[in-house]
C-alpha cells in the first residue's frame, strides 16, 4: 500500500526551507566569502535571460528573485524525497550535506548548459562547496525535518 503525498506540506516545506536556505547561503557568500551581491545577482540574472543582465545593476533584483525561486525548487525536491524516506528527516545533517553536494553538481551542469560555467580556482571551489553543502543543504534539511509533523 502506498502512502499518498501530502502536497500541501511539501509545498510549504519547499517555500520555507528554500527561502531560509537561500538566505543563509547569501549571508555566507556576503559575510564569509566577501562576495559583492549586486554583480553576483546580475550574473545569476544573466544565466536566466542572457548577457543583457550584465549591462545594468537594475537586473540584480531579477537575479535575487531567480536565486530564491531556484532555492525553493531545490528545497521542494528535497522535501519530495524526504516525504517517502523518513530517515532523511531523522538524519537531516548528513542528508543535507549530501543533498547540498547534489545541488552543487547539478547547478554546475545547468550553468554548463547555459554557457555560464567558469572553472573555479581551488579556493572558489571549496567556498562554493561549503556554501552549497553547509549553508544551503543543511538548513534546507533541518527546516524540512522540523516542518514534518506527520
Amino acid at each position: 500500500m502506498t502512502q499518498s503525498r501530502n502536497w500541501g506540506l511539501i509545498v510549504r516545506q519547499a517555500i520555507i526551507a528554500g527561502f531560509i536556505g537561500g538566505l543563509i547561503m547569501e549571508a555566507y557568500l556576503l559575510i564569509v566569502a566577501h562576495t559583492n551581491p549586486i554583480p553576483a545577482w546580475q550574473w545569476i540574472a544573466s544565466a536566466a535571460i542572457g548577457d543583457v543582465a550584465l549591462t545594468s545593476t537594475s537586473y540584480a533584483w531579477l537575479g535575487l528573485l531567480v536565486h530564491f525561486i531556484v532555492s525553493m525548487g531545490w528545497a521542494g525536491g528535497y522535501a519530495y524525497l524526504a516525504h517517502d524516506r523518513p530517515y532523511m528527516n531523522q538524519r537531516w545533517l548528513i542528508s543535507g550535506l549530501v543533498y547540498g553536494l547534489v545541488v552543487y553538481v547539478f547547478m554546475d551542469l545547468v550553468l554548463l548548459g547555459a554557457r555560464k560555467l567558469v572553472p573555479p580556482s581551488p579556493v572558489e571551489f571549496i567556498s562554493a562547496l561549503v556554501a552549497h553543502c553547509l549553508f544551503f543543504g543543511v538548513p534546507v534539511a533541518f527546516v524540512t525535518a522540523k516542518l514534518d509533523k506527520r
